[in-house]
């Protein structure tokens, strides 16, 4: 295996672990609770959690067209999870916020999340838990 077939492989490898947590995430949120939220949902919650962002800046930084995101943002809003504010001062875009139903879903979320995490760190070792998350948080400059 050469060195682009083994950088490839570092991806995939980190691709697939990604894929199956954010996948065990929503099976555990979406099988104890009765609002159901996508994985995709859950990727636009994390980018306005606090914020009150546009439309546009959601889009921008999901990295997703705007009609995916007013997609995702008009499902989460039909379900108590987010609300749009005009702003007079600016009335093209409109703004978007998590109400606290949204706050308290986001909550309870992170909760499931430090279980999963929990789990992985069972199935490692609380050693290797560490190492993982020391090598994930340097700064890899790419």
């Amino acid at each position: 295996m050469d060195e682009n077939e083994q950088e490839a492989h570092l991806l995939l490898l980190l691709g697939e672990k990604y894929t199956a947590m954010r996948k065990k995430c929503e099976q555990l949120w979406n099988r104890e609770r009765a609002v159901q939220i996508s994985a995709s949902e859950w990727y636009v919650l994390s980018k306005i959690n606090g914020n009150q962002l546009s439309i546009s800046m959601i889009a921008r930084s999901t990295d997703m067209t705007r009609q995916a995101a007013h997609k995702y943002i008009s499902g989460l809003s039909s379900k108590g999870i987010l609300k749009t504010v005009e702003f007079p001062e600016n009335r093209r875009d409109k703004y978007v916020e998590m109400t606290p139903f949204g706050r308290q879903c986001w909550t309870q979320n992170l909760q499931l999340q430090l279980k999963l995490e929990k789990q992985i760190a069972k199935s490692l070792g609380d050693k290797n838990m560490r190492l993982l998350k020391s090598l994930l948080d340097l700064r890899w400059n790419i």
